[in-house]
């Protein structure tokens, strides 16, 4: 799970994919809202809105992940 801080506001993804030297990782987050943006999975049952995204690194306070004894 990654965490996102900026723009005043927090919001929480999925990571997907990190490339070591990119300045970009690959999320997939929910709580979005069809911003007349074609990409958008529309739901289509229980599954909810989600988007893939490319977010910049920079944008991310902490990534989360578990911990496994």
């Amino acid at each position: 799970m990654v965490v996102f801080y900026y723009q005043g506001r927090w919001h929480v993804g999925l990571l997907e994919d990190w490339q070591e030297g990119s300045l970009y990782c690959k999320t997939v987050e929910g709580n979005t809202s069809d911003r007349g943006v074609a990409t958008i999975k529309k739901p289509t049952g229980r599954e909810g809105v989600y988007d893939e995204k490319l977010r910049s690194k920079k944008d991310i306070y902490c990534i989360v992940r578990p911990y496994i004894l």
